[in-house]
């Protein structure tokens, strides 16, 4: 039986079931098989990926043209004709008097831009599936393939259509409707969902699959048509679904199903030009008008060509404005989409939007002082314009999710700073963003968010003044597969996403608050984020760009301004909440998602949440401790007898073994959360430098709040962000009370902030001297050397055309012999980086593992064992001498390998060289 193969796995281009074996095709074999059992291949390129890939197998054996199959062309329901192959060749005759064995396989196209509803592809598949039996000739098989695995993540970049057509919601919906078929019909199913997410790397497109994968789906059509001997013995059954033909009650299940009964989002509605039955033409016209605009365009474009006008490849818009071909302003937030992403940038079709530049930016932001109020995703629209340099008038006002008391307080970046006359006085342009906690961690159910969101959004409406103006954020794409954490996963299932989102849209139709909605934008974008929440600039400055279109206009000065989005939808909260309360994967703490994170409670549980978390912070230290052996803690000695390390120079080499950095001559203390608050309430430290030095921070920080450490206490740790060497900032607000300091830089400045070897070592040397300068006499300053950049795992091209190990290896000579010329110390975890390559998504920010075991490191030197203040890890002094200060200036000087940056983008550089410098010139 097909049920039998499963599970299995996909070895070699072979499927390997685990219950039972089956014969594996040759093409000779192949061609004895269809000269008994003429095969049919009926439908889409899904099947007809098999029949390809059979006919090919035939070719290359040499069997030729004359190959007792055929394919016949019916790609969705929507297709009205039944019998012609691809290139219109009438199949008629074979179909009735030759094919033994028949497949049919729809519902790809149905799913995404052929969609019409879930009934009328029910009805559609169950008309195709009785058409095709009867036109058969008696006693010929047919089997009806179930849709496969489909990998949205796989899209190729210009496959928008592939990532917005096909949630994963939706999938599963159609393929219980395919089943459904099955049942009503008595028709067999060919199901190989299995194989192809076993062998989704070895997708294509997202949809079709290389023959590491087709090869077995062709293996299994061939045992099903003539058995493991190919004489028709121990044929491989067709499944029929245990479900009873019930298609009332399941219609109606189908119909309420808010991700499989719409259009989905970002999914072109005008490619179907065959229409849906029951839509009045509408699905027609739309096509009818898409094809008569791209004529339009085609023949603007033709005639602009002719004239003589350069066009714009990014935009597609001439350059010529008085060619009168140039594409009209964005005035509509709707008009943005469709669009791509490129350089930086969102380009709609329709329409022309302006490009900020960040002085246009900081004029617009004095004007219009700005602040994101809520959650991480609006937080990152203020850490663009602070690493831009232009956040004088933008601040950032946390309040993570719907349970979060709080209303004026700054994020922990900036202490917990009060912006209470800030929000209420100055800001003239307030962006709201909840929900992303909301559906995992601090779920509380969907009537509870609903009521609480709204309420969040009149209470910010009533604190700014009366000429400000507020946006509210709709939930973003979450591109669970990109996320090193399982809980993202776990905690963000798509139909629970997309009934959050349309409760986003509703409370915001019932307030009167118009949006900003950047879901395709990040879809686009799906492969730019680290952790499957959050997403790089290339993402980010587009959404950036995309609100100052909304603030300021497109001439800087409140002209033409980009209208905000509004839902399209009216406040009918009763019928709404009765399709939300429907959906399962909404109304339930989501399977694998922590439910010990909500230190705020829910309203209506008893305070069953405030108690998990409680006992969650109870059991932390319980937890780390059995991490530790006692007699490691007891007698200063490791796991296996080992002494404990006292010098960093003993921590290599070695390996990492359950998470843990374990050196083969020592063994270094793995420290507790509790170790964590104990240091730093001794030593406040201060965090300095680029993002590398801000995974640092977030994992001391991670550690302190797992300690019990309140949202809203004082922080004894502080992230001063100093993206290269060469930038200088001014807050030393929190050095006097800092009894450490750790400075991070070195990777973008030997990159696309490339200034010269001098100005680096030069620069880096002012750093740390106006840091040492303010903190306490005696604090340790700990300098991190640069560590291994994987350039095999870059993902774009600041990495991997501005890196060679030549110039990075200059570099941290660089850094070691700043350290012996200004009296600091070295942190140096190139090696512990070396040995966990892959856990780096972009070749330079690694995984939590690594930033523990840093942090880890960090704390041994700072406070000793346990943070007793004994036995410290004493760093490695570098084999410089300050003596060679001016000798290795110019070696460095000379090294042209370290001073060759050809082919690096840096014109995106956020701040230029200094006056004088090499890269200035």
């Amino acid at each position: 039986m097909n049920s039998d193969l499963f599970p299995g796995t996909l070895e070699d281009s072979t499927w390997r079931p685990e219950k039972c074996t089956f014969a594996e095709y040759t093409p000779d074999m192949m061609m004895e098989c269809l000269r008994a059992v003429p095969y049919l291949s009926i439908g889409d390129s899904l099947g007809e990926q098999v029949y390809t890939y059979i006919r090919d197998e035939l070719k290359k054996a040499g069997y030729g043209e004359d190959v007792p199959m055929r394919q016949v062309w019916s790609p969705s329901t929507s297709v009205p004709y039944f019998q012609s192959d691809r290139n219109g060749k009438n199949q008629n005759d074979f179909m009735t008097q030759v094919a033994e064995f028949a497949t049919i396989s729809i519902g790809a196209w149905d799913i995404g831009v052929h969609w019409c509803g879930t009934d009328e592809f029910y009805d559609g598949l169950k008309a195709k599936v009785l058409k095709y039996k009867a036109l058969l000739k008696p006693g010929a098989r047919l089997a009806l393939y179930n849709i496969h695995y489909i990998y949205p993540d796989k899209c190729g970049e210009k496959s928008t259509w592939c990532r917005t057509c096909n949630p994963i919601g939706k999938v599963t919906a159609y393929r219980e409707i395919v089943q459904m078929v099955a049942a009503c019909t008595s028709t067999g199913l060919l199901d190989t969902y299995p194989i192809t997410k076993e062998g989704r790397n070895s997708s294509i497109d997202g949809l079709h699959y290389r023959n590491q994968v087709v090869k077995p789906k062709a293996n299994i059509v061939m045992n099903m048509m003539c058995g493991s001997d190919v004489k028709g013995n121990n044929k491989l059954g067709l499944w029929y679904p245990n479900i009873e033909c019930n298609e009332a009650e399941a219609k109606a299940r189908w119909r309420r199903d808010p991700v499989a009964n719409v259009h989905s989002e970002g999914c072109p509605d005008y490619a179907n030009k065959y229409g849906c039955p029951n839509d009045g033409g509408a699905a027609a016209q739309k096509y009818l008008e898409h094809e008569e605009e791209k004529a339009r365009q085609k023949a603007a474009e033709e005639a602009a060509k002719a004239a003589g006008v350069q066009t714009n490849v990014a935009t597609n818009a001439p350059q010529k404005e008085e060619a009168g071909t140039e594409l009209p302003l964005c005035k509509k937030h709707e008009d943005l989409f469709p669009g791509k992403l490129h350089d930086f940038q969102w380009v709609p079709e329709k329409c022309r939007l302006k490009f900020y530049t960040k002085q246009e930016i900081a004029q617009c932001l004095e004007r219009k002082p700005f602040a994101a109020i809520g959650d991480s995703l609006g937080e990152q629209f203020v850490l663009y314009l602070r690493r831009a340099g232009v956040s004088m008038s933008a601040k950032f006002v946390q309040s993570a999710s719907v349970q979060w008391d709080s209303l004026t307080l700054s994020s922990k970046k900036t202490g917990y700073q009060d912006f209470t006359d800030y929000v209420t006085k100055e800001v003239e342009y307030a962006v709201l963003s909840f929900g992303i906690w909301d559906i995992g961690v601090h779920w509380c159910g969907v009537e509870d968010f609903y009521h609480k969101l709204k309420a969040k959004i009149l209470k910010y409406r009533s604190m700014l003044k009366p000429s400000a103006e507020m946006v509210l954020h709709n939930l973003h794409y979450i591109n669970t597969e990109k996320s090193a954490e399982s809980w993202v996963k776990d905690c963000n299932p798509h139909a629970k996403l997309v009934v959050y989102r349309e409760m986003v849209q509703m409370a915001a139709a019932c307030t009167g608050t118009k949006m900003i909605n950047t879901f395709p934008l990040t879809l686009e974008g799906s492969e730019h984020t680290r952790d499957g929440v959050h997403y790089n600039d290339s993402v980010v400055k587009p959404k950036v760009n995309i609100l100052m279109n909304m603030m300021c206009g497109a001439d800087g000065e409140g002209g033409d301004r980009l209208e905000p989005w509004v839902p399209p939808m009216e406040c009918n909260e009763e019928a709404a909440m009765a399709r939300w309360l429907a959906v399962p994967d909404a109304n339930k703490f989501s399977e694998g998602c922590p439910d010990f994170q909500n230190e705020y409670g829910c309203p209506n549980d008893g305070g069953a949440a405030l108690q998990r978390n409680k006992d969650y912070r109870a059991n932390l230290t319980r937890t780390a401790l059995e991490k530790v052996d006692t007699a490691r803690r007891a007698n200063h000695t490791g796991d296996s007898g080992k002494e404990m390390c006292r010098d960093a120079g003993d921590l290599y080499p070695g390996e990492v073994v359950d998470g843990q950095w374990e050196p083969r001559k020592c063994s270094l203390y793995f420290s507790r959360v509790t170790d964590y608050y104990k240091c730093l309430v001794a030593k406040p430290l201060v965090v300095i430098g680029d993002s590398v030095a801000e995974q640092l921070y977030n994992m001391f920080l991670r550690k302190v709040r797992a300690a019990g450490a309140a949202p809203t206490s004082p922080m004894p740790l502080k992230f001063i962000p100093e993206p290269t060497a060469h930038f200088q900032s001014e807050d030393d607000s929190f050095l006097s009370e800092a009894k450490a300091a750790t400075l991070s830089l070195g990777v973008w400045d030997a990159g696309v902030r490339w200034c010269g070897t001098d100005n680096f070592y030069t620069s880096m040397k002012r750093k740390i001297a106006f840091y040492k300068e303010r903190l306490p006499e005696g604090a340790p300053f700990y300098l991190q050397n640069i560590h291994y950049v994987n350039m095999e795992r870059c993902n774009g091209p600041y990495c991997s055309k501005c890196y060679t190990r030549e110039r990075l290896a200059v570099y941290r000579e660089m850094i070691e012999m700043l350290a012996v010329c200004t009296g600091s110390h070295v942190i140096d975890i190139y090696n512990l980086t070396l040995s966990a390559t892959t856990n780096t998504q972009d070749g330079v920010h690694y995984g939590s593992k690594v930033q523990e075991n840093k942090a880890n490191i960090l704390l041994n030197m700072m406070c000793g064992r346990g943070a007793s203040n004994i036995d410290h890890l004493v760093p490695v002094k570098p084999s410089v001498s300050c003596d060679d200060e001016e000798a290795s200036l110019a070696r460095w000087r000379n090294d042209a390998k370290a001073n060759d940056i050809e082919g690096c983008p840096r014109e995106t550089k956020a701040h230029k060289c200094p006056e004088g410098s090499l890269g200035a010139q």
